[in-house]
């Protein structure tokens, strides 16, 4: 039973037969209390809509209270100038762990398709910090989604198509590369890249050459195909194998190039609904609400002069292929929030044209990673981050934990914790916001790090070895609880609630917050709370039980494995 939503349902429906006559512009907001004497729950709903219906908070609350049916399996009462606390019935709470496992498998939302589109790196180009981002934190959410039920399309939207490639196609033919070579890495193809963009920006000729090769890639020969190709290939080769270290499982590459053939009808679909208008040459759209910095309307350009289509072209049809072909109900979107003025035209004029409704496009967008002076995170030289040295440091620092602490699998460790260190502390920060990159405290044994985490599932794991229980084997509280019993269950409870709030704002950092405390509830119910040597035993141990379930669940939609030692 989901306590939060049934707070909010029983408090809404009360002011709904109070006040028949009003429709209040606030919802009813659940929370924590700090505080047990204060209850479970607390709801500050009084104090915003007094006002409204010319009462006290005091005496609003009362009378919402006094509303409530005893039969309830939570008690109300008012606290303070206003505020309703709520105390879950512990019969209620007892019925309600027993229901807990049975989330875990089930799928409210089978048949419905969404699509959630993350990392998106560039052909020929290196992984690095900023990527991390986008490729963890879509599929955290892909992951909640599937949990539910939906049936999820993980994108790699790839950028394999463009100038660049006609930039590095005569680059190779004007050096005689041998691209052929079956040793060719990925890092030898950023070289490439960078010397060929040296050489585009600097000779009128090599420019000219460039845009030559791209044309005869876009029509077909087989030479620059076959050069094309085989840089896509080296390209996801040298991504797969930061995948296999991130754990990134499922995710389909479907890359610029794919939606070619579709962006003649993007013009067409434009065209015929009256939308175009031509300004030099250029096919644009004036979308309502977009000006630039004259304050002049701005146009969102979808061919050039030359005929060329463009970023945003590719991004209109994508979203035309993936709402009429993939017949997904929503399209999540994450990139960084430099990005967040371009979707928002594309998904403006996407609406425009008939391809998708406004809350059938999301943009997920999230802040840069920072360095101890909150500047962008980068190179002493100034250049950008590789990811791939990030996760070889964070794999040497947990390597070097687990020597110290003188464990069986060193190697096992160092994947688990070091790069989940790296996993967790980007996510366990809220997206929008900026974060300061600190290894030191990615791996720390006390605070909101993966460490805390993993060393709290490690402790569950010793007692039920010691008490030589089957964790499968789900049994569950009885008698009557005690405080630190009551707040771990509470909190186990609301693990429900936990990811569909993740979902509905798109933001893993909450699961984090929640597993955080989670294990926070559970460490002081491991100090207060004997468990082997109790006569309670076998209670004790479904608390441990539960825990760790809820907390294995939870790191997995978050990406992250778990550890039998520390």
């Amino acid at each position: 039973m989901n306590f939060f939503e049934l707070s909010q349902s029983i408090i809404s429906n009360a002011l709904a037969v109070l006040f028949p006559e009003k429709k209040f512009n606030t919802t009813v907001e659940i929370s924590l209390t700090k505080d047990d004497k204060f209850g479970d729950f607390q709801s500050n709903v009084a104090f915003k809509i007094a006002k409204d219906v010319g009462l006290a908070p005091s005496v609003l609350a009362q009378k919402i209270v006094h509303h409530f049916d005893s039969n309830l399996p939570l008690t109300f009462s008012v606290a303070g100038a206003g505020f309703i606390n709520i105390t879950i019935k512990e019969e209620a709470l007892l019925q309600a762990a027993e229901h807990l496992p049975k989330f875990f498998s089930e799928k409210k939302h089978q048949g419905e398709k969404i699509i959630v589109e993350y990392s998106s790196p560039n052909v020929a180009k290196e992984l690095h910090v900023g990527h991390l981002r986008s490729t963890i934190i879509g599929d955290a959410l892909a992951n909640c989604f599937e949990s539910v039920g939906y049936d999820v399309l993980r994108l790699n939207h790839v950028g394999d198509w463009g100038t660049a490639f006609g930039m590095l196609i005569a680059y190779i033919k004007r050096h005689r590369l041998d691209y052929n070579n079956t040793n060719l890495s990925l890092s030898t193809l950023m070289e490439w890249y960078q010397q060929s963009k040296v050489e585009f920006d600097n000779s009128p000729e090599v420019y000219e050459d460039s845009k030559k090769e791209v044309v005869a890639l876009q029509q077909g020969d087989p030479e620059n195909l076959k050069i094309w190709q085989i840089l896509c290939s080296i390209s996801e080769q040298g991504y797969q194998k930061i995948y296999d270290a991130l754990s990134i499982e499922g995710l389909h590459v479907r890359g610029e190039s794919f939606y070619n053939p579709y962006l003649p009808k993007v013009i067409e679909d434009f065209k015929e609904k009256s939308l175009l208008t031509y300004s030099d040459g250029a096919a644009c759209v004036f979308l309502e609400g977009f000006k630039n910095r004259e304050n002049q309307p701005l146009p969102l350009i979808i061919q050039k002069a030359d005929g060329g289509y463009n970023y945003a072209t590719t991004d209109l049809a994508s979203v035309r292929y993936r709402i009429f072909e993939d017949r997904a109900l929503r399209i999540y979107y994450v990139t960084d929030n430099g990005q967040r003025d371009h979707f928002s035209m594309i998904f403006a004029a996407a609406e425009k044209v008939g391809y998708a409704s406004k809350d059938q496009l999301i943009h997920v967008p999230f802040g840069i990673v920072q360095d101890e002076f909150k500047k962008r995170f980068k190179t002493r030289s100034g250049g950008v981050i590789k990811l791939q040295d990030l996760l070889d440091e964070a794999y040497q620092r947990a390597h070097s934990i687990a020597t110290e602490r003188h464990l069986s699998n060193p190697d096992h460790f160092a994947k688990v914790v070091g790069y989940g260190a790296l996993k967790y502390a980007d996510l366990s920060s809220n997206r929008i916001m900026d974060y300061v990159f600190d290894f030191d405290r990615m791996l720390a044994f006390e605070g909101n790090t993966i460490v805390y985490l993993l060393y709290s599932y490690v402790r569950a794991s010793s007692i039920l070895k010691k008490a030589d229980h089957d964790e499968n084997k789900f049994i569950y509280p009885q008698g009557s609880l005690n405080p630190s019993e009551r707040r771990l269950l509470i909190q186990c409870l609301l693990y429900p609630h936990t990811v569909s709030s993740v979902l509905k704002y798109a933001n893993p950092h909450l699961l984090c917050e929640y597993l955080y405390e989670l294990a926070t509830r559970f460490n002081h119910f491991f100090r207060d709370c004997p468990v082997l040597n109790a006569e309670e035993k076998s209670s004790r141990l479904s608390y441990v039980i539960l825990f760790k379930s809820v907390l294995k669940q939870g790191l997995s939609l978050l990406g992250l494995n778990t550890i039998d030692e520390m």
